[in-house]
């Protein structure tokens, strides 16, 4: 008598939980966040060869596909950015907003990069496309011989920032500050894995863990999830 109604039951919860759960785990980021526009950073003080332009690539490459953060294509950007009128009376950040509103992104990262000699310092802020308060907020200073590393080191700041006060659907489940590695190969590397482990889909997790320990050997969160998966698996 009561076996078919427990399986009644089962099936039942089973379906309701389905429909909850999100079929695509979504990346823990702040609303608006999920898709940003890099426009191009203004550079004061010359030298080093550093072209505003050159920035939107370069933050667009580290940010993109990172937990539920996409970025904007850098040509599209920059097709807008060269097509829009310089003699207008618009500040350079409400051109930025209106460019962002324009490739239909939820916020836009703008900054400056000011060279002192043989020094660096470059500023990124991420706004909302509505004009509201920063959604993150970083700086940088070293050397301009190691721009690449300042860049990385100024892309993961913000990307702290981003995921920092959501309360949606958690990837990363995991306290960012345990994310300790300063390779953004193994932080996307590791972000996958992390989606796949919600999913109980421990070979592709395990696949993905393993590659985030491999780009950083010394990433004490992946090979913590790399040895959980392999025990579950």
């Amino acid at each position: 008598i009561f076996a078919p109604i427990t399986l009644l039951l089962v099936s039942a919860v089973a379906f309701a939980v389905a429909v909850k759960v999100p079929r695509v785990a979504g990346g823990a980021v702040k609303p608006g966040a999920e898709v940003i526009a890099v426009v191009p950073f203004a550079v004061t003080g010359g030298g080093a060869g550093m072209t505003g332009e050159g920035f939107v690539d370069l933050l667009s490459r580290n940010l993109n596909e990172v937990g539920g953060i996409r970025t904007v294509e850098p040509r599209t950007v920059l097709y807008r950015w060269e097509q829009r009128d310089d003699d207008a009376p618009v500040a350079a950040q409400q051109a930025a907003l209106e460019i962002g509103r324009e490739v239909r992104a939820g916020s836009v990262l703008t900054g400056s990069v000011v060279v002192l000699g043989p020094e660096v310092r470059i500023s990124a802020d991420v706004y909302p496309v509505d004009g509201s308060e920063p959604l993150a907020s970083a700086q940088v200073e070293g050397s301009s011989d190691h721009l690449l590393e300042l860049v990385d080191s100024l892309s993961i700041s913000l990307l702290r920032e981003l995921w920092r006060a959501s309360n949606r659907q958690p990837l990363p489940r995991t306290d960012v500050r345990a994310i300790t590695s300063g390779n953004l190969d193994a932080i996307r590397a590791f972000l996958r894995g992390e989606q796949h482990y919600r999913a109980s889909a421990w070979d592709s997790a395990l696949i993905w863990f393993a590659r985030a320990v491999e780009e950083d050997s010394v990433f004490p969160l992946a090979h913590y999830r790399l040895a959980m998966t392999a025990s579950w698996g």
